[in-house]
């Protein structure tokens, strides 16, 4: 069948609704406005606009903890300017005399639920037809289909739900536990666990070192699990600095030699010829990649799901250890969103659900807004990283499971992290590190020094 057959056949149909089980739900509410926070709907769960209206309201007025009334949606109606389009004062009284009483909100709103599902589902299927007749890449597309079955916004009924067990809670406690990475930094380990299924922000103002810790955390990953896939998404930077970059933490880790990648190894690429030490971090990178246990995914404007779509490929060619994404803002989405912060709230979102799926750590770069900054002692400028400050906050940290920021004073070779989010773990704790801001190395500090920050020293035998 064609696409033009598929339009022809699709063109006279109306979307599923039910206006009567629209009205149900919604003078079953006004009947018992207790019911609202449990009716799990959302107003564009509604097809008609005036019902989306009249529950806007509602939500309103009960997140306000105001009365929920005939009287008080007309106010609130009225003061957003929305009234008539709502139907009027009359189309809204005369919800009460829909049903007789609140008992079957549930039903209601359950058939208004699944309603809702199939009507997405109808605009997601449109738009995989769209993108296959394009041509589109098929890995990316399945992305996007995965993200769209595993949101619980698309789901029509709930999960289902078990009695409780007390050893199925001891057994997924005993592999929470156990179940993170290790960094390479016994301090940060006991603090702050990076976990599978899980999404990790690491946030800081620019230039405070948050692109070096990932790198560090991300050679520390090579070494620690050897049977292990590792994918870093950079849309920031050209391909030869991020492994210039690398290179001189590898150099300066693993061969005790600290260069700079700009002075010391960029114009090498000019000469044909490095420094020895970065020579061997080199080879050491190549046979990384013929091994497929790294991936440098470098261009700009990758799009949410196309960042799935890749993990899930690699995902199925090898154990897929972590994937890193350098940074959140530079994350394009397939679809166009009216603000940034929908934006955000998307990719966001899409990143989540993926490592939930692939149980896999997502590490996620974001920025800081400026808001907080102070002089330091020497005149630079310094900045505590906060939940608040992060650029576009609100979502971002809603969705990760772990927040850490970071921030550096580089007068003294020095890097403090702080477990902004923590689950399961410590919260608000600073981690300090040395921080050779020469060739980017981070190593164990304070307390944690002893410990020496090789990660091969520390492997099993």
């Amino acid at each position: 069948m064609t696409e033009k057959r598929v339009k022809e056949q699709d063109k006279d149909r109306m979307p599923p609704e039910n206006e009567d089980m629209e009205q149900g739900a919604l003078g079953s509410l006004l009947l018992d406005p207790a019911l609202i926070p449990g009716i799990g709907l959302k107003s564009d769960d509604f097809y008609h606009t005036r019902h989306q209206l009249v529950y806007e309201a509602m939500l309103a007025l009960h997140g306000c903890k105001d009365p929920v009334n005939i009287i008080t949606i007309t106010e609130e109606l009225t003061k957003r300017g929305k009234l008539e389009v709502a139907g009027g004062a009359s189309y809204i009284s005369g919800l009460l005399d829909v049903v007789p009483s609140a008992q079957s909100a549930a039903h209601y709103a359950g058939k208004v639920r699944e309603l809702a599902v199939l009507r997405k589902m109808i605009d997601q299927a449109n738009r995989t037809i769209r993108r296959a007749y394009a041509r589109e890449d098929a890995h990316e597309i399945l992305a996007e289909l995965n993200t769209f079955t595993s949101s619980p916004d698309h789901s029509p009924t709930l999960g289902a739900l078990e009695y409780f067990d007390m050893e199925k809670v001891l057994a997924e406690g005993k592999a929470y536990g156990h179940g993170g990475k290790d960094t390479g930094y016994p301090e940060l380990n006991a603090a702050f666990r990076i976990m599978p299924q899980e999404l990790t922000l690491i946030t800081a103002r620019v230039g405070q070192g948050k692109s070096s810790l990932a790198y560090n955390l991300l050679l520390n990953f090579l070494d620690l699990y050897p049977e292990e896939t590792f994918i870093y998404f950079n849309l920031d930077t050209s391909l030869p600095i991020v492994a210039s970059r690398i290179a001189t933490i590898k150099a300066a880790r693993d061969y005790e030699a600290s260069y700079s990648y700009e002075v010391d190894v960029l114009p090498g690429y000019q000469r044909g010829a490095f420094p020895p030490e970065i020579h061997k971090a080199f080879a050491d990178l190549k046979s990384y990649g013929q091994e497929k246990r790294l991936a440098i995914a470098n261009r700009p404007h990758y799009r949410a799901e196309e960042i799935v779509g890749y993990a899930e490929r690699f995902a199925r060619e090898k154990k897929l250890g972590a994937v890193f994404v350098d940074y959140m803002e530079l994350v394009q989405a397939t679809e166009k969103h009216d603000t940034e912060e929908l934006r955000i709230a998307h990719i966001t979102n899409t990143l989540r659900i993926a490592s939930e799926r692939l149980s896999v750590p997502f590490i996620v770069l974001v920025q800081q807004s400026r808001e907080g900054e102070t002089k330091g002692k020497g005149g630079e400028v310094r900045q505590t990283p906060g939940l608040a400050s992060l650029r576009y906050s609100g979502r971002q940290e809603q969705e990760a499971a772990k927040v850490l920021g970071i921030f550096s004073t580089p007068a003294e070779d020095k890097l403090t992290a702080v477990t902004l989010k923590n689950r399961g773990g410590q919260p608000n704790k600073n981690i300090h590190f040395d921080f050779d801001m020469k060739s980017g190395l981070i190593k164990a500090g304070g307390d944690d020094a002893e410990n020496k920050t090789n990660p091969r020293e520390r492997l099993p035998e």
